[in-house]
């Protein structure tokens, strides 16, 4: 590129006017409810204290490993980590335990029953019905996961009438 190209790039960068303030930490990173389809239909983010946020929130926490976040050692459980190995009905017991206070950590959510069932051991579903702790959120709701080893996908998120 030449000097009189450089030129006229920097001349024109100057006449720019920036239309957002300069960002300042702490950036609002982790502000986002699900990260892909964190916009509802007339394009407004989800409320976080919304069943939907919630449930957004509830999923990220079953599909992130423990200890992998970097400001919360004990968050997380990745339910993927329980495919592939021996079950028995013990060790399902204790999956769903690990599930429901992993739950529980989640200070908008102040009961949860979770029932996991495995129907294979490559695939296991895992269905929360959680109560928000304000029940102006809409009542008690049901979050359905199924797990693969690939992913933990929402399959429905049913909030009660």
């Amino acid at each position: 590129m030449n000097q009189t190209v450089k030129d006229v790039i920097t001349t024109e960068l100057a006449k720019l006017t920036r239309l957002e303030p300069t960002p300042v930490e702490p950036f609002a990173y982790g502000v986002d409810t699900l990260g892909v389809s964190d916009w509802t239909d007339t394009l407004d983010e989800v409320d976080p204290l919304s069943v939907l946020g919630i449930s957004e929130a509830l999923l990220r926490r079953l599909q992130t490993p423990r200890g992998t976040l970097q400001d919360d050692s004990n968050y997380g459980v990745d339910l993927r980590a329980f495919l592939n190995r021996p079950t028995t009905s013990r060790s399902v017991l204790e999956i769903t335990s690990e599930v429901r206070g992993e739950v529980l950590k989640d200070d908008r959510v102040i009961e949860a029953l979770v029932t996991v069932t495995f129907q294979s051991q490559k695939l296991l579903r895992v269905k929360v019905d959680a109560t928000p702790a304000d029940p102006d959120t809409g009542g008690p709701f049901t979050l359905t996961l199924a797990v693969t080893s690939g992913a933990v996908l929402l399959e429905a998120i049913n909030a009660s009438p």
